[in-house]
């Protein structure tokens, strides 16, 4: 085939063989193409939060709150409580995550990692492996998505679950569009395919690093999901 290529480059005419071969490469080795979502955090948003002095426990408490924040953020109402919401171990079964979209209700799935050892952070004393950090996978909000909810986000979040004494931190939270530019092949996620997705990370995807405690893997922070219980509320 390197020397059909190189034929072809000098521009001499094919034979029929040749004009099999070529056909049969395009074929066999299509082109990988790039497509993007059609809507705004289509494939799910990455929510990352630079918290300060926290640690695993405390973080894990705040799970239901900060998903209550969250369908706030994109209603503007305060129609469910804590009762309303259900937080399990690792990944709700496929049936659960099918119903979920199904509702248009945004689920969101939670993992911890520890600082780098001897991290700086906010300019002020160095972090240790006693911290701990979020970054939350949230898939569904694309129902519920207009041009403020990204700002509405960033404020109801921070400095509200940064720990920062009140204190709106820069770049405390950020919010990063899933499955889009360079990662629309690492992370082509649909609803036919997010429950595989979640259940089995691929090294290279997001779920993958939302899993991995990179900086100290010798400690592993189980995933949870959280999501407003389906049978008996819509969004």
């Amino acid at each position: 085939m390197k020397l059909l290529r190189k034929k072809l480059k000098q521009g001499r005419p094919l034979n029929g063989l040749e004009r099999l071969l070529v056909d049969t490469e395009k074929t066999v080795l299509p082109q990988r193409v790039q497509v993007n979502p059609t809507s705004p955090y289509e494939r799910g948003m990455m929510i990352s939060i630079s918290n300060n002095k926290m640690h695993w426990e405390t973080l894990v408490r705040n799970y239901r709150d900060q998903y209550l924040t969250l369908l706030y953020a994109l209603t503007g109402r305060n129609t469910h409580s804590r009762y309303d919401i259900k937080s399990v171990d690792g990944i709700p079964e496929e049936r659960i995550i099918f119903k979920l979209i199904h509702k248009k209700i945004p689920f969101m799935v939670c993992g911890v990692h520890d600082y780098e050892q001897q991290q700086s952070l906010y300019g002020g004393s160095l972090q240790k492996w006693e911290y701990q950090h979020q970054h939350l996978y949230v898939y569904g909000i694309h129902h519920h998505f207009d041009d403020t909810t990204e700002s509405k986000l960033v404020k109801l979040f921070n400095p509200r679950y940064t720990n920062t004494k009140r204190k709106r931190i820069k770049n405390a939270v950020r919010l990063t569009e899933v499955g889009v530019g360079q990662y629309c092949l690492s992370d082509p996620i649909s609803p036919s395919t997010i429950h595989d997705y979640l259940t089995h990370p691929v090294t290279g995807t997001l779920i993958h690093y939302i899993k991995q405690n990179r900086h100290n893997p010798t400690v592993q922070y189980p995933l949870k999901t959280i999501y407003l219980t389906p049978t008996k509320n819509a969004i």
